[in-house]
């Protein structure tokens, strides 16, 4: 289960405001500010979270599970190859 905090950070460090992220997502501009409103849990249906994971992810984004401080997310690493 994604977070709001998680969801917040990842479209920082992505660089993309609300309007951009709900077009990648489907998501309202309402909902997403609803979302990220809390860091915990955020309540979503199963398309709404499989869409979000997956603009995010497709974006760059790694989500770090559980590890004593909390779930997060980073950018993943690139391969300079």
């Amino acid at each position: 289960m994604l977070t709001g905090r998680q969801i917040r950070e990842a479209r920082y460090l992505l660089g993309w405001g609300r309007v951009r992220f709900s077009q990648k997502t489907s998501v309202t501009q309402a909902m997403v500010a609803a979302i990220e409103s809390s860091d915990g849990p955020a309540w979503l249906t199963k398309e709404q979270e499989s869409a979000i994971r997956q603009a995010l992810e497709e974006g760059g984004v790694e989500f770090i599970p559980e590890n004593g401080e909390g779930p997060g997310v980073r950018l993943r690493k690139v391969d300079p190859t």
